[in-house]
Order: structure tokens, then sequence, then C-alpha cells
């Protein structure tokens, strides 16, 4: 992913709750997911930045927005964002013994932009490495992060302005200085942002797979074609000649005429031989004499 994604935004309780449901360790091992490329065996890998239980994540996630509703949060609309799920993949060209040491730079970086106290929890997958297909070129994904952040600015919940452009900028731009002088490889790309979610990407990927397929069987149907084609005409050729043979055959002058034929090709052959063997002498000038007298 070229830069962080803030487009996983939740309104309700029961949304935000959902997808820490989704993403919490113990949670991801007891229940099964639509998501297929979760690798169970490579669960207990995960990790978070706070190791807090599912209940407990929750349990801080009602307490910080209780907290803002009682104090300085002005915003009581029903349709208010209440919480982001900032997604972020390790740079592509990253080692894998510094993923998690990457991951936990980045949330140092989104603590001090959006402050501590609004970070609820961050999970760090490590489960989900899988093939996927990115505009027709095959790869793998790699590490990732869900870092659920509660969209407070100056007291007040705003979902807009913590995803503006600049605020994104500012992070990305942050994230990147890090990386180059950290790791010594970048994270922006100049590749576009991703504007869907990983889910979404993988189902398009698995689309795109099935799509090359078919347009593979598709061009190996025409070539087979052709070739039954060619075999077809073949066939019909050989068939034409054997019925004109067995047709001449069947004449009673066949075999003459056909044998007075190959006389004359070989009486037409050895005289062809004769004359090379003259000119090569220079011998065809004399006998023309000779024949003169």
């Amino acid at each position: 992913m070229a830069s962080v994604s803030y487009e996983c935004k939740m309104k309700s309780a029961t949304d935000v709750k959902a997808i820490i449901r989704h993403c919490e360790k113990e949670q991801r091992l007891k229940h099964d997911h639509n998501n297929k490329d979760i690798n169970k065996e490579l669960t207990q890998s995960n990790s978070s930045l706070f190791n807090l239980s599912y209940i407990d994540i929750c349990k801080k996630y009602d307490e910080r927005i209780k907290e803002l509703d009682t104090t300085t949060n002005t915003n009581k609309r029903k349709d208010r964002v209440t919480c982001f799920s900032l997604e972020y993949t390790v740079p592509d060209n990253l080692p894998e013994r510094d993923e998690e040491n990457f991951l936990l730079d980045v949330e140092k970086l989104i603590a001090k932009q959006y402050g501590s106290k609004n970070i609820i929890e961050s999970t760090r997958h490590f489960d989900e490495k899988h093939e996927y297909i990115d505009h027709g070129v095959k790869k793998i994904s790699r590490a990732h992060a869900h870092t659920f952040v509660v969209p407070e600015i100056d007291g007040k919940l705003n979902g807009k302005k913590f995803s503006s452009r600049a605020q994104m900028m500012k992070l990305n731009k942050a994230i990147d200085e890090m990386s180059r002088e950290k790791y010594h490889v970048p994270y922006l790309t100049g590749e576009q942002a991703r504007k869907k979610t990983a889910e979404q990407l993988k189902n398009e990927s698995i689309i795109e797979e099935q799509q090359q397929i078919i347009m593979q069987q598709e061009t190996q149907m025409k070539v087979n074609e052709l070739k039954i084609t060619k075999m077809v005409n073949m066939y019909n050729n050989v068939a034409e000649k054997y019925n004109e043979l067995n047709t001449a055959f069947n004449d009673p002058d066949f075999m003459e005429k056909a044998q007075l034929r190959a006389r004359i090709h070989n009486l037409e052959a050895e005289n062809k031989e004769y004359r090379d063997i003259l000119v090569r002498h220079n011998l065809i000038h004399e006998i023309k004499l000779n024949r003169d007298r």
C-alpha cells in the first residue's frame, strides 16, 4: 500500500466492536471469517500495541467516547464518526525481520499526531500473507496493522477534520521520513493511495485472476479450433486424392498410361543428366557440329 488508508470509518459502537472482533487475536482464533486468506496457524504471531483483550478494547473505546461526550465534545449527531481504523502495510522492500518494529514506529507517529488518549488499540497482522494480482502483476501481500483512533480534534469529534487532506499528508510524510531514515526504504512510492478495503482488493484480485484464466482458455480454444480446421482440410485433401487414384485405378488403360508416363519421366531425367555432363566439359558445341555433318 502506498499510504495510510483512512477509508474505514465507523459511526456506531456496534460497527466499531465488530471490526475490533475481526482484528483482535483471540477472537480471530475463536471465530471463522469470510476472509479465507487468514491462516490461523500464523495468528499466534499477531501482536498489538497495548496487548488488550477484546473486552478491554471495547471498554476503552466506550470510556473515551463517554469522557468526550460529558466534557468538551459538542458533536452529538447520530451520524457522527466515532472511530477510524487506520490501515497501513509495511513497505515492499522492508526485510521481514523489521516488520513489527516498523509497525510500532508508525503507531508512535499516529499517537504523536492525534494524541495517545485517542489510540484505542493497534493490531498487527502477520497471518494474512497471500498472493494477489495488482494491475495484472502477481504480488505477495505484506504484514499490516489496524490502528483504532477516536477522531477527536480540539476536544470535539470531528471525522472530517481528522481525515482532511492536510492531516493525511502530514502523517504519510512523517512515516516516509521515518522509513527512509531508520529503515532506508521509501514508504511513499508515488502510487495512488488505497481506496478500498483489503477484503475488496482480494476479491477483485480473485476476479481478475479468474478473468485471466478464462482468457487463456478462450485463446487455447481458438488455437485448438485452428488446428482442428487444418486437420479437417488435410483429411479432405487426402480423401480427394484417394478418390481420384481409386477412380483411375479402375480404368483399364490406367496401368499402361502410368507406365508410359514413368518411362518418359525417366528418359527426361537421363537426358538432363547427360546434358549437364556435356555442358561441364564444353562438349555440347562439338556434338552439334557432328550432327550438322
